[in-house]
């Protein structure tokens, strides 16, 4: 095999953008699963991580540079003659006049649908021969039913990285590669030979990347404070707003509401201090999104995940019947739903004392919180009187006795026209219309009651105790 002494050419690196995506990527440490070898010849495809040649006829092949994974001596593809095997040589070498012409083909296709400034990149080797023994690279943008040539490479002893960005590329729902080896009658080791692919993608122009920080759900009728982070890309002009737009509660974006701004023409990570308006009704499927004004683009996607309004419970509180200032505490039971906390004057442990409240008109207050920390309150007032409604005797003597009762009692003093008998509500549930020597009150509960006498001069309100 005569071999031909080439120049080292020098080692280039790619630069890879912020944002960028890695769509498909093989270093060959686990082997070839994901090409198709195909072709004639005996110069064939293999991965191994041998270099060693057979000197002075096979050279070695070149360490690899610190920038390939794995470095200097990591697992490659290449081509090989097998009929070197027999000596257990199986570097990057192979037989001139044997005319072969070797695939390496990716297995499955990548989609690129959606994507931009998409880069293959690879780090390769290929002495060879110029016009005889080469190395080859084609993409297809049909599943590899029709190839197109990409580079042809002969001459490069050194590993070098290559990289190409192509507009066809992008947007392609069956993007493949692969690489091809053909040989004649001439060249020299080391022959094609590659490493570190990769399929990348860069971030595309617009907005994306949404997320919702502070995003646990809230109750409708308050304000909720988040902060919309996003990544902005490509070129905004001058006085450009990005806007935060949150959508109705089933996710639709037909009337957004602006829920906050950001006038930048910065591109990367930015953020919005966004307020979600407590006019939001109640639901459990709104999203937000990022639009910009100049220039007018809709983020790629909402945040992705839905936010939780949850409803108010419906606090109600009935009316109060009115009360003597000489009633007996009485339970509060008017409030719903049903567990809730009553608060005002003279109430204790939801009760309401009219004695130690005095006579007046009384707020209460009824409030409740449901299960997802939502509440409300409703407030009524309790009307608490004296009872006795009439002006009182002011210039005669009039008793009632014995206080406590059994089951009668005395009025004393003169010119009685009326004895009336109160129970704590107001009600009369005795009455005697003239004076007897005694009342009969057997038929009484135990109990405070108020008596009402009324004489020619008036009347006067007692308060007593039936045992």
């Amino acid at each position: 095999m005569k071999k031909l002494l080439l120049s080292v050419a020098a080692i280039a690196f790619s630069c890879f953008t912020f944002g960028q995506q890695v769509l498909f990527q093989d270093d060959f440490e686990n082997g070839g699963a994901n090409w198709t070898f195909t072709g004639s010849g005996t110069n064939t495809w293999i991965i191994n991580n041998s270099y060693t040649g057979l000197f002075p006829l096979i050279a070695n092949t070149p360490n690899q540079p610190s920038g390939i994974s794995g470095s200097p001596n990591s697992n490659y593809m290449h081509i090989h003659n097998v009929m070197m095997e027999i000596a257990n040589i199986s570097n990057a070498n192979y037989q001139t006049g044997d005319y072969s012409n070797q695939d390496a083909t990716m297995v499955n296709s990548v989609s690129t649908v959606g994507k931009t400034n998409v880069t293959f990149s690879y780090w390769y080797l290929a002495v060879g021969a110029a016009g005889d023994s080469e190395g080859k690279v084609y993409y297809s943008i049909d599943n590899g039913a029709t190839w197109v040539l990409l580079a042809t490479y002969s001459g490069v002893s050194t590993w070098t990285q290559a990289t190409h960005t192509l507009a066809a590329f992008d947007n392609q729902a069956t993007l493949k590669f692969k690489f091809n080896w053909t040989d004649g009658d001439a060249g020299n080791d080391p022959a094609f030979s590659v490493d570190d692919v990769k399929l990348t993608a860069g971030q595309a122009d617009g907005i994306s990347n949404l997320v919702i920080s502070n995003s646990d759900a809230w109750c409708q009728g308050t304000t909720k404070n988040v902060t919309v982070s996003f990544n902005a890309a490509g070129t905004f002009g001058a006085g450009n707003v990005f806007t935060a737009e949150i959508s109705d509660a089933s996710g639709s974006f037909a009337n957004p509401t602006s829920i906050g701004t950001l006038t930048s023409s910065s591109t990367g990570a930015l953020s919005i201090a966004a307020t979600v308006p407590s006019s939001m009704n109640a639901g459990n499927g709104y999203r937000i999104r990022v639009v910009s004004s100049n220039p007018s683009t809709i983020s790629d996607s909402d945040n992705g995940v839905n936010l939780v309004i949850n409803p108010q419970p419906n606090v109600v509180l009935a009316n109060f019947d009115e009360l003597c200032v000489y009633h007996n505490p009485v339970t509060l039971n008017q409030g719903s739903p049903v567990g809730g906390i009553y608060s005002g004057p003279s109430v204790i442990g939801g009760q309401f004392n009219p004695t130690t409240a005095g006579v007046g008109s009384w707020a209460i207050t009824y409030s409740y919180t449901d299960g997802n920390g939502c509440g409300g309150q409703a407030t009524k007032n309790i009307m608490v009187s004296s009872c006795a409604g009439i002006e009182e005797i002011t210039n005669t003597t009039v008793a009632v006795y014995p206080n406590p009762a059994s089951d009668k009692f005395y009025v004393s003093g003169n010119d009685i026209k009326k004895v009336v008998v109160i129970d704590l509500l107001g009600n009369e549930v005795v009455s005697y219309n003239k004076q007897l020597a005694s009342y009969d009150i057997q038929r009484l509960n135990s109990g405070a009651y108020f008596v009402k006498v009324t004489t020619e001069n008036g009347t006067k309100t007692f308060k007593i105790q039936v045992k």
